[in-house]
């Protein structure tokens, strides 16, 4: 299991924050369904780009992994909790740019997240 820090670092996971929840599910909020969750913010092409990540229970083999952008907290929660997917949920995408710099690094670390990069979802909501 990877190291969460508390601030933003300069490598490749710069995780901002993780709290455990009292079933032993590592997670920040205690209603996420994720075995664990972190959030971070990816260099875009506006700013700092937040994304929540969220591992599902299982992830043997390496589960797919889906890209959300523009979409709700609780598709996210579904995907990873019912779907078994490895989440990177980008709640605030707003533009083409910015989601390509979410698949883009995605599709660059996937396997590093403990998902399979060959089987990518990505989807816009809204």
């Amino acid at each position: 299991m990877r190291r969460v820090h508390h601030r933003h670092a300069g490598s490749a996971f710069p995780f901002s924050c993780s709290a455990s929840h009292p079933a032993g599910v590592t997670s920040i909020l205690p209603e996420h369904r994720a075995r664990r969750v972190a959030e971070l913010h990816l260099r875009g092409p506006l700013g700092p780009l937040p994304v929540r990540i969220l591992w599902p229970a299982a992830t043997d083999p390496p589960p797919p992994i889906a890209v959300l952008g523009h979409a709700t907290g609780p598709l996210a929660d579904s995907l990873c909790g019912d779907a078994g997917m490895l989440v990177v949920w980008a709640g605030e995408v707003r533009t083409p740019e910015q989601l390509a710099v979410c698949v883009e690094w995605v599709a660059d670390r996937g396997a590093e997240l403990g998902g399979d990069p060959a089987r990518l979802l990505v989807a816009v909501i809204g």
